[in-house]
């Protein structure tokens, strides 16, 4: 694709590609050749059905990192991302005497170059499909919601194994709420290297200011480089490696751009809810982001006068600070546009409209009338339970500890069963070796000190649970009762973590790695609280 001084390609944010100006959106790729009148209207002078092409110029230079999207901008494996997906890449190479997470990092040669940790990873997209046929044809309207659940398990996991056997990562993922299914084959590159991340008052600044909004006023970039072996195949973190050669990479426009310049926004996005009832959208503004909103604040205060006392306790907390702050900076501003911004009243119109639509026809209430009131009625269930199900969920978040005693647990269930498709996707064979490596990664963030105070938060909500959505497991080891008062169940769950902390070695690499090659007896032999 050919660019001029009215077209700034980035590839920084979210995933489909986006139209910025009057008509900013989310499109798939492969959407975007039907913009094309729109894109000609709006000064776009290139070829719209590049953008369909995701192993060409210029979509086959945009990567994955697991997470964060980024780009290849050189012929020598030079990758651009945004500050913040670096931050762990930082802290772990950080310490006290060196803390990088303030003072940034410049590689003047190749050899400077820093290894980022275990489980790094650069995706690099090498084929996508649409498969949303081969799976139609095994959906039949007789199937029941189970029988229906476990024909697309299986059938991804088959499609997924089999398109890995050449080395390849894949994933089989749904768009629009699994209306059509893709199959996406990726070289996935295991050597990444911090070359360039600015100090934290530029990477930074201002905070969270103007995070979420554009334009922002930070210097919100940093580079990595890939390297594979010198056959050119991903390999191992080794001296030997060489960096890899990207087929395509995005050249820089070194005058940037001017107002009305047309500018489109590539990557790879976790998901999207466009597609939920209005009840679910309605749940979401009024009770989940609020509840996260303020619990984001509450650790995040915790955790900032935790780091306070101790220069390499800040350093452990830093990722898990800069993250809440990010996702506390989305919500609210998610929330002032469900709400203050109307879209939460425009979903319950649209689909009173729909509603209506459906019942003025005998045909379509015959087809499709029980669809909205069953959807509604999952919901009002699921609500029953949320907040025990949000104070379940809180203590795993909160707890790193907690999470790998849970992880290496789900890997001994799962690595007893004989065959690999019947395991839990989290737990097959394809992600045996990502899971040791988090756990090895972990190390360097990992601390008695974080995971104790932060379930010293979290187990309060559990406690203050009525009678009927109680977490029986946590009330019997704690003993915590229904109707208990504050200040007894406090001290209660204060003299619990004192007995815990004590004695658990879950901060310990060595005792997590060889968790993981145990049976569910073996690691509860371990008595490890």
């Amino acid at each position: 694709m050919k660019l001029d001084r009215n077209v700034a390609l980035f590839s920084l944010l979210a995933c489909l590609a986006g139209l910025a100006a009057a008509d900013e959106g989310m499109w798939m790729p492969q959407q975007i050749p039907t913009l094309a009148p729109r894109l000609a209207a709006l000064g776009f002078q290139g070829d719209p059905e590049a953008f369909a092409d995701l192993t060409g110029q210029p979509m086959g230079a945009v990567v994955s990192l697991g997470g964060c999207s980024a780009s290849f901008v050189s012929p020598d494996g030079l990758i651009v991302t945004n500050h913040h997906c670096v931050v762990g890449a930082l802290q772990y190479n950080a310490t006290p005497e060196r803390n990088l997470l303030e003072e940034g990092f410049l590689a003047r040669t190749r050899e400077e170059e820093l290894p980022i940790g275990p489980g790094s990873r650069v995706h690099v997209t090498t084929e996508v499909s649409e498969v949303t046929g081969d799976l139609a044809r095994r959906l039949t309207p007789e199937l029941s919601d189970r029988e229906r659940y476990d024909v697309v398990d299986r059938w991804v996991k088959a499609r997924t194994a089999a398109c890995e056997k050449d080395g390849s990562r894949c994933r089989v993922s749904p768009f629009f709420g699994g209306l059509r299914w893709f199959e996406i084959r990726q070289l996935e590159i295991r050597d990444v290297r911090l070359v360039y991340a600015p100090a934290a008052g530029i990477g930074n600044f201002g905070g969270e200011t103007d995070n979420w909004r554009w334009p922002r006023h930070t210097g919100d970039w940093s580079f990595y480089r890939a390297y594979v072996g010198k056959d050119g195949k991903p390999a191992p973190f080794s001296k030997e490696n060489v960096p890899y050669r990207p087929a395509h990479w995005l050249p820089v426009q070194p005058a940037g751009v001017e107002e009305g310049d047309l500018v489109f926004v590539v990557g790879y996005p976790g998901r999207t809810q466009r597609h939920q009832t209005w009840a679910e959208v309605k749940e979401t503004a009024e009770w989940a982001f609020p509840r996260f909103v303020l619990g984001a604040q509450e650790q995040i205060a915790i955790l900032e006068e935790l780091g306070k006392t101790d220069p390499e306790l800040k350093i452990k907390a830093a990722g898990r600070v800069r993250g809440l702050n990010n996702s506390l900076t989305n919500r609210k501003g998610q929330i002032d546009g469900l709400v203050k911004g109307g879209i939460l009243a425009r979903k319950e119109a649209n689909e009173k409209a729909l509603a209506a639509w459906i019942a003025a026809d005998p045909a379509r209430q015959k087809e499709m009338g029980d669809v909205l009131p069953a959807l509604a009625a999952l919901q009002a269930e699921s609500e029953k339970t949320r907040e025990r199900d949000a104070a379940f969920q809180a203590l795993f978040t909160s707890s790193s500890m907690l999470n790998a005693a849970h992880s290496a647990h789900l890997f001994a269930v799962e690595r007893a069963k004989k065959k690999d498709v019947d395991r839990d996707p989290a737990y097959q064979e394809r992600n045996w070796t990502r899971i040791r490596e988090a756990q090895e990664r972990a190390q360097r963030t990992i601390d008695a000190r974080l995971d104790k105070a932060l379930l010293a938060w979290a187990m309060p909500q559990a406690a203050a649970l009525p009678a009927d959505q109680r977490i029986a497991g946590l009330d019997k080891l704690v003993g915590l009762t229904p109707g208990m008062t504050k200040a007894d169940s406090d001290r209660a769950i204060a003299v619990y973590l004192e007995r815990a902390f004590a004695s658990t070695r879950m901060a310990d690499k060595d005792f997590r790695l060889g968790l993981l090659g145990k049976t569910t007896a073996e690691i509860a032999a371990a008595k490890d609280p």
